[in-house]
């Protein structure tokens, strides 16, 4: 829920995408503890994009 909820904030299409694909990966691993810990690996570097994302000029964004 927390990915797909990130996924509509975001307007880039690449990022979209990928948090998807991380969504669908985390949930089909068998083990919850090795799930957590592959949510915060993401969770991590989504939040490093996105922040490099949100430095660069609207227009970029917006395109």
């Amino acid at each position: 829920m927390v990915l797909i909820n990130l996924a509509t904030v975001l307007h880039e299409e690449r990022l979209v995408g990928k948090i998807l694909t991380w969504g669908i990966y985390i949930f089909m691993q068998g083990k919850l503890r090795k799930r957590l810990n592959i949510l915060m690996l993401v969770t991590k570097s989504l939040a490093e994009t996105t922040e490099i994302e949100l430095k660069q000029p609207l227009k970029n964004v917006w395109r």
